[in-house]
């Protein structure tokens, strides 16, 4: 009796087991094909980029790109020269106390390397350059004595190399520099100009009536005299002269 029960426990049992084992393998392909699609679908989904180490496109900048620089000569003649990823028009011109050559150009994209502008060589001692306005670039350099400009050309794309400009600086005496310089640009003072004030009679208030009387209006004076605007200059990457511990920001600041 004993061994009948046992026997038919144990027949339960198996057959318990191989329908367990059973489930279990339905399960395991279940999740081996839930796998297999989840795989196909990443691979699907990851087709599209790029794998690692592969190139990319950059986005093109919007503005010139300056990507090198370079000096040449001696201190009779100097070239600067400023290369671009496409031609760029600019506008040069000299000043003097201190003697420096400004450049103005459009809103450029600046990729010189890191310590562009502290060499000096030639006529040039150093250069500065940055964004002074929305739209609008300038580099100054600063050169160690009067000088003009024998040429400043941007020169296209040609034999291999990319558009550049080029100036061309000689050296020259102060007098040579003021008599070359554009009047405007001349380092003179124009005469002050002196504006005659007449100085208005004492103020009386008569007494006023009993009765109000109608208010009159008075016709509109012209004043033919002019307005000046003082305006003193220097800022940003143009800061002026800096001599004896003061600087020319400041005390043109001050005289305004």
């Amino acid at each position: 009796m004993n061994f009948g029960k046992r026997a038919r426990v144990a027949s339960r049992t198996g057959h318990n087991a191989r329908w367990g084992t059973a489930l279990v393998c339905v399960a395991a392909a279940w999740c081996l094909d839930g796998a297999s699609s989840r795989a196909g679908n990443v691979e699907s989904s990851l087709a599209g980029l790029p794998s690692i180490g592969s190139s990319t496109v950059e986005t093109p900048s919007p503005f010139p790109v300056e990507s090198e620089e370079r000096l040449a000569g001696d201190e009779q003649q100097t070239s600067f020269i400023l290369e671009f990823d496409r031609a760029t028009p600019v506008r040069a011109f000299v000043l003097s106390d201190p003697y420096r050559v400004v450049v103005d150009l459009p809103q450029v994209s600046f990729h010189l390397a890191a310590g562009a502008g502290t060499a000096s060589r030639g006529l040039i001692k150093a250069f500065r350059y940055g964004l002074v306005m929305p739209g609008g670039s300038r580099i100054v350099l600063d050169l160690t004595g009067p000088a003009k400009m024998a040429s400043a050309t941007v020169l296209d794309a040609a034999n291999g190399q990319p558009p550049r400009l080029v100036i061309e600086l000689e050296a020259v005496d102060k007098t040579a520099f003021v008599a070359a310089a554009p009047p405007e640009l001349r380092p003179s003072l124009s005469p002050i100009q002196t504006v005659a004030v007449t100085t208005a009679s004492p103020l009386t208030v008569p007494a006023l009536p009993d009765a109000k009387p109608t208010p009159t209006i008075a016709p509109p004076t012209t004043d033919a005299r002019p307005i000046v605007v003082i305006d003193p200059g220097h800022g940003g990457i143009d800061n002026g002269t800096q001599a004896g511990g003061e600087s020319e920001k400041n005390l043109v600041l001050g005289f305004a």
